[in-house]
């Protein structure tokens, strides 16, 4: 027999991207003959496959690679007629994939709870669209899929019935010839439907020991807020209401001491519906004085059958006019005396009021 040559291995595509082709050319030559027969391609100790030499002593085999990586390429002859078997070099093929980059964006954030936001993963290579389905997460939870389409692009559409961050990121599976990708975070926030709210007092000023009502109402774009309303003068809670159907809640309240008294209600939220305080209001509280004018006799003796008058004024205190009509009567005369006031009530807006107690009189019993 003849010896024959080492064999020649070579591929047309080194190194290539997986799930292409490249072909493998295999030369068997001798200085006494051209070697006929086939050969048998190996990757590793795996058969590829088998070629039939041609009449130049040449056989080629087109090949495609599943897994990435180096690959061991031999080829075998076996020999036939006079020619022995022989068996080439290794030849490393290096099966590439192409380098993935995954975006995500949100297209509300914050949003609130229970509305939708469309997520958006965007997948890019070195070379060409990545194709596939990517799969979105809020944090370890699956919240869909969506396949990229022809631009590389996949949407969600979503919604979060829970409040705070979640932390949102899109996965690409490798998918021949593309590498896997993970995109970055997306802090999504994830809040309360907003509330506003509005405070009133029905009397301001108001006369201290006399009473006004105080309205809280709250409202909001996503329906109207339910739960409790405390009310504040200063630091100090006045009391609490509820709210009602409509986002009112009231409070009827009073006040000892005059001057300015700054008012607020919180509402502490509830489910859907954030916490919010009111901007402050200034309750102006006012009191009055009852004096003897200037002048005025402070006493009086009185004949049986007669009658005397005391000339007084009524002075708002805490401001230049009275908050609220003040009614005045005559009370702890002696046994049948009588009197009354003149006028009988300081009227509401008014300053400085002269009064008198006219008609004072006693008659015998």
């Amino acid at each position: 027999s003849i010896t024959t040559p080492p064999v020649s291995l070579m591929s047309s595509v080194n190194p290539f991207i997986l799930g292409n082709n490249t072909t493998l050319t295999a030369t068997v030559s001798s200085p006494y003959g051209t070697p006929t027969g086939t050969v048998t391609f190996m990757d590793g100790s795996a058969v590829l496959g088998t070629g039939t030499l041609n009449s130049s002593g040449v056989a080629t085999l087109t090949v495609s690679f599943s897994t990435a990586g180096n690959h061991p390429l031999t080829v075998s002859y076996p020999g036939a007629g006079y020619f022995q078997a022989a068996n080439s070099a290794v030849l490393n093929e290096t099966v590439q994939t192409l380098g993935t980059t995954l975006g995500l964006t949100s297209s509300v954030n914050p949003v609130n709870v229970n509305a939708n936001t469309v997520l958006t993963a965007t997948a890019t290579s070195t070379s060409g669209t990545p194709t596939g389905t990517i799969t979105f997460l809020d944090g370890t939870t699956v919240l869909g899929t969506a396949p990229l389409n022809a631009s590389g692009v996949a949407t969600l559409t979503v919604s979060f019935s829970t409040p705070g961050t979640h932390p949102l990121t899109a996965s690409y599976p490798a998918t021949s010839p593309y590498q896997a990708a993970t995109s970055g975070v997306v802090n999504e926030n994830v809040q309360n439907f907003s509330t506003t709210a509005t405070l009133t007092s029905s009397v301001n000023p108001v006369l201290i020991s006399a009473s006004t009502t105080l309205t809280f109402t709250a409202a909001s774009q996503a329906g109207t807020p339910t739960g409790s309303v405390t009310f504040y003068d200063g630091t100090m809670a006045l009391g609490s209401g509820t709210l009602n159907a409509s986002g009112v809640a009231t409070l009827n309240v009073t006040f000892a001491t005059n001057g300015q008294h700054i008012l607020t209600a919180t509402y502490a939220g509830n489910g859907l519906y954030q916490p919010v305080t009111t901007a402050p209001i200034t309750q102006v509280v006012e009191d009055f004085s009852l004096a003897l004018a200037t002048g005025s006799q402070n006493a009086a003796a009185v004949i049986l059958g007669a009658s005397t008058q005391f000339n007084l004024v009524v002075s708002p205190i805490g401001a230049n006019s009275l908050a609220a009509p003040v009614a005045l009567s005559v009370s702890g005369l002696p046994s049948g005396g009588s009197g009354s006031f003149n006028p009988s009530t300081a009227a509401s807006g008014a300053g400085i009021t002269p009064v008198e107690i006219g008609r004072a009189s006693c008659r015998e019993r």
